[in-house]
């Protein structure tokens, strides 16, 4: 039986393969007070895999950092005529922040505190189990470090990781400057039509200047078709959307916009990112 484990062992490497900026930095003593978020996306080519969490940042005037925090849950696996190979998977996230000065660029510096539930490697041969490896523990991850300028003037964020043929650890620090969360709130970035589509579910979001929205959610296996549509009314801050429904506690989600690319939560569901198509 042959067998490629370098999609696997480089995977496994590839959260010790964040560098961190190699300068002498001192802490900032004033920064422009702002709100966004940090995301992670993890993917895998061997099992398939790409999951993402998103965290709620807030960062003061004086530097000091508050970051929610956040949780990857990931599964996949491989099958030939004789073999499976299986690994799945719960990271959390309890990032701690700080802003950094350099000379000529000021820095947000996360270290991601990363801390694995529980990680199963299992393959079976001809129906047996041949291996099974299980890990449990924090791993020992490296800052990253955001350009804090890219963060609050790109609309996609400063962005970190690495990538290669076995999958990508991929970072993205997204920040709103204080001075300008209004104006960004009033121009109401979530007016449109959204839609999400996987291969058995539909889901459509259309939001209204009135500040109304209908969620309708299609879930066809191939053999039944079921709708579920609500109406609410909406509110939003720069970092969560609330849904309010007359007789229903209010639902609030974590979102993020980049484009025309919306990313939010939807009761217990995982986050799904929704494309805006009008």
């Amino acid at each position: 039986m042959d067998m490629n484990y370098k999609p696997l062992i480089k995977i496994i490497l590839l959260l010790c393969c964040i560098i961190e900026t190699a300068c002498t930095k001192e802490t900032a003593k004033t920064v422009e007070a702002s709100s966004g978020y940090l995301k992670v996306e993890f993917s895998c080519t061997y099992p398939v895999w790409s999951v993402q969490s998103v965290m709620n940042v807030d960062v003061n005037p004086d530097g000091n950092i508050q970051i929610g925090t956040g949780t990857l849950q990931y599964s996949g696996e491989v099958e030939t005529d004789e073999s499976k190979y299986t690994r799945s998977g719960i990271w959390q996230f309890f990032p701690v922040g700080v802003v950094e000065n350099d000379v000529n660029e000021t820095y947000v510096v996360i270290n991601p505190e990363i801390s694995v539930d529980y990680d199963i490697t299992r393959l079976y041969i001809n129906g047996a189990l041949f291996l099974e490896a299980p890990f449990s523990g924090a791993i020992d991850d490296s800052p990253v470090t955001f350009s804090y300028n890219e963060a609050t003037t790109n609309s996609g964020g400063s962005i970190e990781g690495v990538s290669d043929a076995g999958g990508s650890i991929i970072w993205t620090l997204r920040l709103i400057p204080s001075t300008t969360v209004c104006e960004w709130m009033a121009d109401n970035p979530f007016v449109g039509t959204w839609e999400y589509n996987d291969n058995q579910i539909t889901s459509t979001l259309v939001f209204s200047k009135d500040m109304k929205a209908i969620t309708t959610v299609v879930t066809d296996d191939g053999h039944t078709e079921i709708t579920d549509t609500n109406n609410y009314t909406y509110s939003y801050t720069a970092t969560t959307l609330t849904l309010t429904k007359t007789g229903e506690a209010d639902y609030i989600t974590d979102y993020y916009i980049n484009g025309i690319s919306l990313t939010l939560s939807l009761n217990w569901r995982v986050p799904w990112t929704y494309t805006k198509v009008n």
